[in-house]
């Protein structure tokens, strides 16, 4: 029993340690996302660039994430055959929280992921458009107005995508660290 509880938690350890880098990125971008709000075309555009960075990575430690969880339910699953009947419940309960807040993340980030993708492209695009016309000495200025509102509008939707993931990341998080912290620490003990 002690070789399948390392097993399990050097497999909770590596998932925490990918779902932490996702949530790194994830606030990496939505900072960068609340800096293009604030600041001119020029200095947008650039920052757009690390955006797309971060987005990148993000979904590269999505899915590292996911393989990693997999790995931990299957681990899950071995162990229960030995587990204490007291423990069996437990043991389900955080296969089932696990599914739960895997299977909506995968799809938040999914759905995400391609989505922000696209909104980033029209924020860029959006940017250079003001850039363009602020360059330009006889452009209406209620014409640069109206398109740094749609530019906002983007932001604040893609924003509110963000922290939605976000609040998700940080609840599979929570539910790895209570497989490591209190199921496996535990039962390392009994085991002992």
């Amino acid at each position: 029993m002690v070789e399948e509880l390392q097993e399990l938690e050097e497999k909770t350890l590596a998932a925490i340690k990918w779902v932490s880098a996702e949530f790194k990125y994830a606030n990496d971008l939505k900072e960068i996302l609340d800096k293009v709000e604030k600041e001119g075309a020029e200095e947008a555009v650039k920052d757009l660039r690390k955006a797309f960075q971060a987005l990148r990575y993000m979904g590269r430690c999505e899915l590292k994430a996911e393989s990693k969880e997999e790995d931990i339910k299957k681990a899950l699953k071995d162990i229960e055959r030995i587990l204490p009947e007291n423990w069996k419940e437990m043991d389900q309960k955080l296969v089932t929280e696990l599914d739960v807040a895997r299977g909506k993340l995968i799809e938040l980030a999914s759905r995400f992921t391609g989505k922000l993708g696209g909104e980033l492209k029209k924020i860029r695009k959006e940017e250079l458009t003001i850039e363009h016309f602020e360059d330009k000495k006889n452009t209406d200025p209620k014409m640069i107005d109206k398109l740094k509102a749609e530019l906002i509008s983007l932001l604040d939707t893609a924003e509110s995508e963000i922290e939605e993931l976000i609040k998700w990341i940080g609840g599979t998080e929570a539910i790895l660290e209570k497989i490591e912290e209190g199921f496996v620490k535990e039962l390392k003990k009994i085991a002992a």
